[in-house]
C-alpha cells in the first residue's frame, strides 16, 4: 500500500480520513484540543469507511490476520480481521481482496441552545472540529472539512437526526477507539 494510504490505515485509520482534500475552503475550521470532556449538542452516530485493494501474501487463521501487498506499489501491511470480518478459509495466498475498514463516529453541533439535547463525552486525541461542506439529507452522507483542509465523508445512521444540518455549520467529531476490519475476495 502506498505510504499515504498506509498512514490513513495504520495511524489515522479512519479517524475521518477519506483521502481527498477540498480546494480553497471558504470557511476556516479549527482543531479542537483534546479535553477530558466534550459537550456535544444534538448528537448522532455516523460511520466513516475506507476501502483498499490488496493481494494476499499470507493468512494466519489462528490470529485472524491477513498480510496484503498493494497491487501498484507492492508495499505490504498486516491487518487483524474482526471475528465477523470475513471467511478467512476462502482467502488464500495470491488472492485479490478488498479490505474494508469502518469506524463509528459520534458527531454533534459544537454550540447549542436551551432545549437542545446535550451529551458529554470523553475526548480523545482524535476529537476534532469540522465544517459541513455538503450534506445529502436523503442518504445521510455529510462531507466535512477538517482543520488541516482535508475532507471526510461520514454516513449518519439516522438521517432524520441530521435534518437541521446545513453547509457551514461546525460539528464536533469524536471517533470510537476501535476500527473494524473485514476482508473479502475482490470481484
Amino acid at each position: 500500500m502506498n505510504k499515504t494510504l498506509m498512514s490513513m490505515i495504520a495511524g489515522a485509520l479512519i479517524p475521518m480520513a477519506s483521502g481527498f482534500a477540498m480546494a480553497a475552503p471558504s470557511v476556516q475550521a479549527t482543531q479542537a484540543a483534546p479535553v477530558a470532556q466534550i459537550d456535544v449538542f444534538e448528537p448522532f452516530v455516523g460511520v466513516s469507511t475506507l476501502e483498499a485493494p490488496g493481494i494476499v501474501k499470507a493468512v494466519n487463521q489462528a490470529r485472524r490476520s491477513v498480510t496484503v501487498t498493494d497491487p501498484q506499489l507492492h508495499n505490504e501491511a498486516t491487518f487483524d480481521i474482526d471475528p465477523n470480518g470475513g471467511n478467512l478459509a476462502q482467502i488464500k495466498r495470491g488472492s485479490k481482496v478488498r479490505l474494508l475498514m469502518a469506524r463509528e463516529v459520534i458527531l454533534g453541533l459544537a454550540k447549542g441552545s436551551a432545549g437542545q439535547t446535550k451529551i458529554s463525552l470523553p475526548g480523545n486525541s482524535e476529537s476534532t472540529l469540522a465544517l459541513i461542506q455538503s450534506i445529502n439529507h436523503s442518504s445521510g452522507v455529510v462531507v466535512l472539512q477538517k482543520a488541516d483542509g482535508s475532507a471526510t465523508r461520514i454516513k449518519g445512521r439516522d438521517p432524520l437526526k441530521m435534518a437541521s444540518l446545513q453547509p457551514g455549520m461546525q460539528l464536533i467529531l469524536v471517533p470510537a477507539p476501535k476500527v473494524s476490519v473485514s476482508v473479502e475476495l475482490a470481484q
